[in-house]
């Protein structure tokens, strides 16, 4: 799950050609690991299930798929949460679910589909109003990857309320 990473609004489409979508190598790179089977993406039209289908069942990499992934990551690689990381999950001491409101900010920005977002948003106990009032302290350097958290849940909270 989560293959594409936000990839539906941050287009790469200047850095693609014909068979060689950021989706599509996204796709092949994870087929490419011998104990992944199958992936989960939402397709909302006949051009994403006419896209997406262009790497089913890859198992290699094409030639310009990395290059094409790190091009994306170096993007975007500060603003993406790694869905099931979960390494910062215990630096709130408001005992904000950071993850989760990380995944709702995902399905705002990225997705723009504000109503699951926010149907999402609600169902997480608490919430993460807290971190508009937060100096950003308990959960800064929480992330291996980098991320600015405190930031990412304020537009998060902005986004969905």
């Amino acid at each position: 799950m989560k293959t594409l990473r936000g990839g539906r609004l941050n287009d790469l489409r200047p850095h693609e050609r014909p068979g060689g979508t950021f989706a599509q190598a996204a796709f092949r790179w994870t087929l490419s690991n011998p104990d992944v089977d199958a992936l989960v993406v939402t397709m909302r039209s006949v051009e994403q299930v006419d896209e997406y289908l262009g790497a089913s069942g890859s198992q290699a990499l094409r030639p310009g798929d990395l290059t094409l992934l790190a091009r994306y990551e170096a993007r975007n690689g500060s603003t993406q949460c790694r869905y099931g990381c979960d390494a910062c999950a215990e630096s709130c001491p408001a005992q904000v679910s950071i993850p989760e409101v990380l995944r709702t900010r995902m399905y705002a920005a990225d997705y723009g589909d504000r109503e699951l977002a926010r149907a999402d948003y609600d169902r997480i106990a608490g919430g993460a109003e807290a971190c508009l009032s937060c100096s950003g302290a308990p959960c800064a350097g929480a992330c291996p990857f980098g991320l600015e958290i405190s930031a990412l849940t304020r537009d998060a909270v902005r986004r969905v309320t």
